[in-house]
């Protein structure tokens, strides 16, 4: 039964990123007649993303995609008939937060799989206690080194950041050939960001590349002053930063305001259009990698 459940997980998690990738596409019209719950008990689903603190820059997109994921798949016809049910769960902005939501979801909720957390840092704590209760987890943006490891009812849907990583300083090589010197910032406080700025710099160095400085900031800062001015001393080709997207926006900003005019890498933690409010028109210059499948039949694709 759990393995029907993960199934399901995953065709569900397939939903919310393609409605998630496509939100400025018109939907096509939706010709299955609508499911009859009458009799049935929709299946609950939990989601257990971040929708307060500073992390709900990423988890609000979460949350919208599986809305429309849900009423996507229930327009669909459910699960032979039966709808599914999503139950919203907040982690906040710590590990605590995702125990805290995991355990609801899990014991007072009686999901049958749930789809989270936003943050891998949050991972590492909060999925062995589902893959302990044998309650599936999907994880929507846990892309850090170990999540798969956790335990046999985790999984992820998001592409890794050790194949995810070297495509980006590639990318930025290929727009400017005559970099050389690369400085890299990252969030100490935060287990994705130590992962992803490992893999990061690996690569800068596999490519032959000169890292001539390591800045470390925490993702509650703001004032990244300091860090900006020595970073920029050293007069970089290409800054990779490793962070979330109100702390990576406002890096951002403040490497602009201070001079900075070369290319910006920005690690999986940037990777959301809430970022542009935060460093506005600054932002022009970043590259983020991002998965996508080319052969999906999308406006975008297609052009």
């Amino acid at each position: 039964m759990k393995s029907i459940f993960k199934h399901l997980l995953t065709v569900f998690m397939t939903c919310i990123l393609v409605v998630a990738c496509n939100q400025t596409n018109t939907p096509n019209p939706v010709t299955t007649a609508p499911i009859s719950t009458s009799g049935n008990t929709p299946i609950p689903i939990g989601i257990g993303v971040a929708q307060t603190s500073n992390v709900a820059l990423l988890g609000q997109e979460q949350v919208i995609g599986a809305k429309i994921a849900e009423q996507f798949f229930n327009e669909k016809g459910g699960v032979n008939g039966t709808p599914i049910k999503l139950i919203f769960q907040d982690t906040s902005g710590d590990e605590q937060g995702a125990i805290n939501a995991f355990n609801t979801l899990i014991n007072q909720d009686k999901v049958v799989g749930i789809v989270g957390p936003t943050l891998s840092q949050h991972a590492f704590s909060a999925d062995p206690i589902a893959d302990r209760a044998k309650v599936p987890v999907l994880a929507p943006s846990n892309t850090a080194k170990g999540i798969p490891q956790i335990g046999d009812y985790i999984a992820r849907v998001s592409a890794p950041v050790a194949v995810v990583a070297p495509n980006a300083v590639k990318a930025a090589l290929k727009i400017n050939p005559s970099i050389k010197k690369v400085a890299v910032f990252y969030a100490q406080n935060d287990a994705f960001s130590k992962s992803e700025t490992g893999t990061f710099q690996e690569t800068v160095k596999d490519q032959g590349l000169d890292l001539v400085t390591v800045q470390k900031f925490q993702t509650t800062d703001t004032d990244f002053q300091s860090q900006a001015t020595n970073a920029i001393n050293l007069k970089p080709d290409l800054i990779v930063i490793s962070g979330l997207a109100a702390d990576g926006g406002n890096l951002v900003k403040q490497l602009r305001e201070l001079g900075y005019k070369g290319l910006i890498i920005g690690g999986n933690g940037l990777n959301t259009s809430n970022l542009l409010p935060v460093c506005k028109a600054l932002c022009d210059g970043i590259l983020i990698a991002q998965a996508y499948s080319p052969e999906h039949p999308s406006e975008i694709n297609k052009a």
